[in-house]
């Protein structure tokens, strides 16, 4: 599934190419950057790369439209996703 144009819940994000967000975990943050045409499926490899650094793994169900990051840590700790709007804002 393409991020550009996916609708989230009535607001289509329309500014995904080139957003960035940061991933922070309970061993440490890192910063990504969404190419033209990246996927849901890009996210979740992305994140996975780095799962060491930051402590955190995703993954997404196809049939459920679900994207879940968790904690590869036991315990409590730090997680968050944090980016600029994806929108433009122009309801269409």
């Amino acid at each position: 599934t393409v991020l550009q144009g996916l609708d989230q819940n009535g607001t289509v994000l329309d500014a995904v190419d080139g957003t960035t967000f940061t991933l922070t975990g309970p061993l440490g943050d890192r910063t990504f950057t969404l190419p033209t045409g990246a996927t849901i499926d890009d996210v979740v490899s992305q994140v996975n790369a780095y799962s060491g650094q930051t402590g955190a793994r995703a993954a997404y169900d196809s049939t459920t439209g679900a994207l879940t990051v968790e904690s590869t840590s036991f315990g409590n700790g730090p997680l968050a996703i944090t980016s600029t709007d994806m929108t433009t804002g122009v309801l269409g």
